[in-house]
Parts: C-alpha cells; sequence; structure tokens
C-alpha cells in the first residue's frame, strides 16, 4: 500500500506544479514585462489632435464624407472620400484624398466590381504611400 500513496501524492503533486504555473506567469508584475513603461507612457501621451469634424452627406448613389483635424499648434490634416455605386454596371468607386499637416497628399482609386462569382478589385494610390 504505501507505494500506492506515494505514487499518488507524486501525481497530485506534479499536477499541483503544472496548474499552479500559468497563475505564476499571471502574477508577474507588469513593470516585469518587456516595454511595460514604453506602452504605459504611450497609454498616457497628450491626444494627437484637438479637434476633430466630420461632414457626412449622402447622394443619390452613394456618399460624400469630409473630415478635418485640428492638431494642439493649429495645423489641420484633412481626408475626403467619395463613394458612388452604380448597380447597373455592379461598381463601387472610391476616391479619397488625404492631406496631411505637412502638406502631402495621397489618393487612393479603389473600384470595385461585382461578378457571377464574386468581385474583382483595382487600387490605385498615388502620392505619400507610407501614409506619413
Amino acid at each position: 500500500m504505501p507505494k500506492i500513496h506515494t505514487r499518488l501524492f507524486t501525481t497530485l503533486a506534479a499536477s499541483l506544479i503544472v496548474a499552479a504555473a500559468p497563475s505564476t506567469v499571471l502574477a508577474e508584475r507588469p513593470d516585469d514585462r518587456p516595454n511595460a513603461q514604453a506602452q504605459a507612457k504611450k497609454r498616457h501621451q497628450p491626444p494627437r489632435w484637438e479637434t476633430k469634424q466630420v461632414e457626412h452627406r449622402r447622394t443619390e448613389n452613394g456618399y460624400e464624407r469630409a473630415t478635418t483635424w485640428t492638431g494642439p499648434d493649429g495645423r489641420t490634416a484633412t481626408r475626403n472620400e467619395t463613394v458612388v455605386r452604380d448597380p447597373e454596371a455592379r461598381t463601387r468607386t472610391r476616391d479619397v484624398t488625404w492631406t496631411g499637416p505637412d502638406g502631402k497628399q495621397r489618393t487612393v482609386h479603389d473600384v470595385v466590381t461585382r461578378t457571377d462569382d464574386g468581385h474583382t478589385r483595382s487600387t490605385v494610390i498615388t502620392g505619400n504611400i507610407e501614409g506619413r
């Protein structure tokens, strides 16, 4: 009988060690994680933009949306989007122009066409492709 109790005790002890292992990982302090201080600073940074203004207008066959962000220093960035749907041609065309606070522009011309077995998409991006 003592051998059975020893095996049972050993199995039980090993199970407890394995079960306790995840809790020790969860119990680590946030300061011990890599980049914890950088993440904390990022969460507490002042907002990049003071205000955001969005104007949305529905059109007969789509919509137009103009967004303007104003920063704490008074500089602005804009995004203008026009979407047109053509049910007869089975297409949706989207044109977007971004202008950053530094004046750099980026444009996207996107055409999605419905096909019998799915859709096709054609996208042309010009300007500052990195979006900076």
